[in-house]
């Protein structure tokens, strides 16, 4: 259904341009006096003037016309902003849906709602598109998160469903449409087609109607999240019942019960500033969000745990019995032991440890558990500011963070996150292109490989993630996976044997939680990122995202298509991730080098406030090939290129790698490839787990408009670069 929408569509925007041709060949080739007179210029309405006629939008009407966009007297009210000029995305109820949400609250009228209620509907079901254009539905998502976030500061969720069958009945109206009828009883009705969800429920019965300002879709109930927070939201599913019991026994579900700071809201900040690469927006809200990875009921009860029953009000009553079936689970106890075993607040317990690695830091929707952008043979489609996730040839993953109750920050642990490409896993084959927790392949990954995974290490299969049935909650979502979730020495002694690379806007996971990830330039204050604890006054804190580059989109070679600038003189400490496992790791910086760059001092160490230096300042102006940095494009002969790589490991850096390259939406032209972009050897360090590690970047310049630009770090095991075979090249 979706190919054929979008191709009829795509054929009416070309004869259209074919006209439009036409008619300008046609003026220039003649001069010709034409009597305007003859033609009527029709004026196309706006969102409200939509809504204003069509009776059955009366009730979304009436309340769009309540709601303002402010707290303040003299706002504009949600409908006035429909009939402006802009671009903006409508999902709206009905009358029918407006009457039957109603009717749950046990209220007759609009006006008996609360004014939290009133904004709660409006804002749900309207995103702001700003400079892009607004949703059609063949730009609807078919499995995931629209990108832009609607008035509520929520992404909505949006599924397709192309079973005929999905259908729902509803009155005839017939200002909206002129589908078949079919009679039940005395009642004339008819079946509407449910090809999109939002949010999982909400049937779009009528889509694209079009506006001078947007696009308005007919949705068959009303858009309104809870406003529950996750632990709760967890305690209230039917089928999580264990995890809930023990997020409330553990006493974690309090760490996540919050989603405001609302200390950064009463500071003043500008609405936006002008840097040197563009013009960028200060964030007024900062929104504080997690991700949790559950076991439904039924996975805890495959490992012997006894099923749970419950009260009238969904309490477990049998909670002793299932206790103690969970301490019986000899999984949990091998990776975190029995130390504290009937103290289940003590962060020694192991049910404690256990809880706290299912939930992460950062609020990541569905289809954004791993940016895909600038992957070897990847292609983003053709609207670069919204990625297309429906093929994905080559697995791509990331490193998160766990929560660190009570605040303590060394409590963190590494979790990797891996979407499988379509090319693989050989031999194996699975529905879509499923997210792994802790999955560790092997590679085809030669310097003339493919990349598609080729096996699976003993006991790195991971564990699946249930993208399709996620649970949103105020500050973050909730994800059902298909087996029991443990990080003990097994899954340490996998991951520990990686190479880490992380991208920077995943450390700083304030951008997903508030939204920004993939989005228009940003710059932020001191304080704003819990991962950079250190930040002078002078320094300009920047996100950017190749799309919205004011002067080459597809110029850019970035991993994963965004990257951090710092400008001014400054002095930013970073706090990297955790380690798996104590040993030797080497730490690098994936940067590309120019000549608007600066130069840096960099720091390492434990103790935030009296980090060592680690080498000579790192001058980001260099070019390559240069007797500082001995780049050579590569050969066909292997052994030429193992040494050309050893001759630029000696002088501190590394060619970038196989995996990613340009911005272009080809997936073609990799970083390898270009002597642009280099991995820096910062420096060689034991790390071990249970402690933080810090990164400080220090301007070794008197100069405010030189360009730091940090995009991503490796933390890298000795076994990798200094075993027996040479590290590879992806």
């Amino acid at each position: 259904m979706s190919s054929f929408i979008s191709n009829t569509k795509n054929l009416a925007k070309v004869l259209t341009l074919g006209l439009f041709t036409t008619s300008l060949f046609g003026v220039t080739s003649c001069e010709e006096d034409i009597d305007s007179s003859n033609f009527a210029i029709k004026k196309m309405e706006t969102l409200s003037d939509i809504m204003d006629g069509n009776p059955q939008l009366s009730k979304a009407r009436d309340l769009f016309k309540q709601v303002r966009l402010g707290r303040k007297d003299n706002s504009s009210s949600v409908y006035s902003v429909l009939s402006a000029r802009g671009n903006y995305t409508v999902f709206a109820p009905d009358n029918v849906a407006m009457d039957t949400y109603l009717a749950s609250l046990g209220l007759t009228s609009i006006d008996e709602l609360t004014d939290e209620q009133k904004e709660l509907i409006v804002y749900s079901c309207v995103i702001d598109n700003g400079d892009q254009e607004a949703y059609e539905s063949t730009e609807f998502p078919t499995a995931g998160a629209f990108n832009l976030s609607n008035l509520y500061d929520r992404l909505l969720t949006c599924t397709e469903d192309l079973a005929v069958a999905d259908t729902v009945q509803r009155v005839k109206y017939d200002a909206l449409t002129q589908l078949p009828e079919m009679k039940d009883d005395d009642t004339v009705k008819i079946n509407y087609p449910v090809y999109y969800k939002i949010e999982k429920v909400n049937g779009v019965i009528i889509s694209d109607l079009e506006a001078s300002n947007g696009w308005l879709h007919i949705v068959e109930s009303v858009i309104a999240p809870t406003s529950d927070y996750i632990a709760q939201v967890v305690q209230d599913a039917p089928n999580m019942k264990i995890m809930g019991r023990l997020l409330q026994e553990t006493g974690i579900w309090a760490w996540m019960n919050q989603e405001r700071d609302a200390s950064y809201e009463d500071r003043e900040h500008p609405e936006k500033l002008e840097a040197q690469p563009g013009t960028f927006d200060v964030p007024t809200k900062r929104y504080l969000a997690y991700t949790g990875f559950v076991e439904p009921d039924s996975i805890f009860e495959l490992y012997g745990v006894p099923a749970v029953t419950l009260d009238e009000e969904g309490n477990i009553t049998n909670w002793d019995e299932v206790l103690q079936g969970l301490k019986g689970v000899s999984k949990i106890t091998t990776a975190y032991g029995t130390q504290d075993m009937d103290d289940l607040t003590s962060p020694n317990n192991p049910f404690y440890k256990f809880v706290k690695y299912h939930f992460i830091d950062g609020k990541y929707a569905p289809g954004k558990l791993v940016v895909h952008y600038t992957e070897y043979q990847y292609q983003y489609g053709v609207d670069q500011k919204n990625p297309q996730t429906k093929t994905l040839p080559t697995d791509a993953w990331d490193f998160y963070t766990t929560i660190h109750p009570q605040g303590k920050v060394e409590e963190r642990e590494p979790i990797k996150l891996l979407q499988v490409g379509s090319r693989g896993p050989i031999g194996q084959s699975f529905e879509g292109n499923p997210v792994f927790i802790n999955r560790f392949a092997d590679y085809d990954d030669g310097i003339e490989g493919s990349y598609e995974e080729i096996g699976v290490k003993p006991g790195g299969e991971g564990v699946i993630i249930k993208q399709e049935q996620s649970i949103s909650a105020a500050n973050g979502y909730i994800y059902p996976i298909e087996d029991l979730l443990v990080f003990g020495e097994a899954e340490r002694t996998l991951m520990g044997r990686e190479r880490m690379r992380v991208d920077y806007a995943t450390i700083i996971h304030e951008l997903s939680s508030n939204n920004l990830r993939l989005g228009k330039y940003s710059m932020f204050p001191a304080g704003y990122f819990e991962n950079l604890p250190v930040q002078n006054s002078s320094s300009q804190v920047l996100y950017l995202f190749c799309a919205y580059s004011p002067i080459s989109t597809t110029g850019w070679c970035n991993y994963q298509g965004d990257e951090m600038m710092i400008l001014g003189l400054y002095d930013v400490t970073f706090r990297i991730p955790p380690v798996p496992l104590a040993k030797e790791y080497e730490i690098r910086l994936g940067v590309s080098h120019n000549t608007l760059r600066g130069m840096c001092q960099l720091y390492f160490g434990e103790d935030v406030n009296r980090l060592k230096p680690a080498g000579l300042p790192y001058d980001l102006r260099q070019s390559a090939p240069s007797v500082n940095i001995p780049w050579v494009a590569d050969e066909e002969d292997e052994t030429t290129n193992i040494e050309n790589d050893k001759n630029m490991r000696n002088q501190g850096y590394m060619k970038g790698p196989q995996h990613f390259g340009w911005t272009d939406g080809k997936g073609e032209n990799m970083s390898r490839d270009y002597s642009g972009h280099l991995r820096r050897i910062v420096t060689t360090e034991r790390m071990e787990p249970g402690k933080s590690y810090y990164l400080r970047y220090k301007s070794a310049l008197k100069k405010l408009d030189s360009q730091l630009q940090i995009d991503y770090i490796e933390i890298v095991p000795k076994e990798v670069y200094g075993g027996n075979e040479s590290e590879d090249v992806w």
